[in-house]
């Protein structure tokens, strides 16, 4: 079946196929270039934007970084406090520091016993119960010499009684106390850092 159409149809029809090639070329060829082009282009802002991000967030590191090594070499020169990192080595630092407190005022170290840690804000509280035998200038010697001494240590809970030492004289058959001795009871704490486990 052949059409005839007059030259002004045939023109208009040659304007609507060449306008249809050009629209299938731009939509075939130029829109997936286009929308892959602001596809990389989101992309590429997205990835400024996380770049920007992180070299925020390195520069706040550095930051962190360089206060927490300022606050660690405080924490070392702080001699308020244990300088043990674990809770059991604090236990074994206050029984050191006990033990040369007594034994220079020629008391005795009976035992000793680790209490429970307790948390009090922000600090770990470590202490030991100390069973110790000596005279009472000892004693006050040794209390005296725990309270006011680096790091701060504390004694609460004191008891004492009276244990008095006899000594047989072997002549005259005779016992005679030679001096009066306490036996005493006492707890020991001092505190570590907030983050020592």
């Amino acid at each position: 079946m052949n059409i005839l159409l007059s030259p002004g149809q045939q023109r208009a029809l040659a304007v609507l196929i060449l306008l249809g090639l050009v629209a299938a070329v731009f939509g075939f060829l130029v829109v997936p270039v286009w929308s892959l082009y602001a596809h990389y282009n989101d992309s590429l802002e997205t990835t400024q934007d996380q770049l920007v991000r992180f070299r925020r967030a390195a520069a706040v590191e550095q930051d962190l970084n360089a206060r927490h090594e300022a606050l660690k070499r405080w924490q070392a020169a702080d001699s308020s406090l244990l300088k043990s990192e674990t809770r059991a080595l604090a236990g074994a630092e206050l029984q050191r520091i006990a033990k040369r407190a007594i034994q220079p005022s020629g008391g005795q170290v009976l035992s000793t016993q680790a209490l429970p840690v307790v948390e009090e804000q922000g600090a770990a509280r470590v202490g030991i119960r100390i069973r110790m035998r000596g005279e009472l200038e000892g004693a006050v010697k040794v209390f005296h010499s725990l309270e006011t001494g680096q790091p701060f240590l504390f004694i609460d809970n004191v008891s004492m009684r009276k244990s008095v030492r006899r000594v047989r004289r072997t002549r005259k058959r005779q016992t005679a106390v030679v001096a009066d001795r306490l036996d005493l009871d006492f707890e020991v704490f001092g505190y570590i850092h907030e983050g020592a486990r």
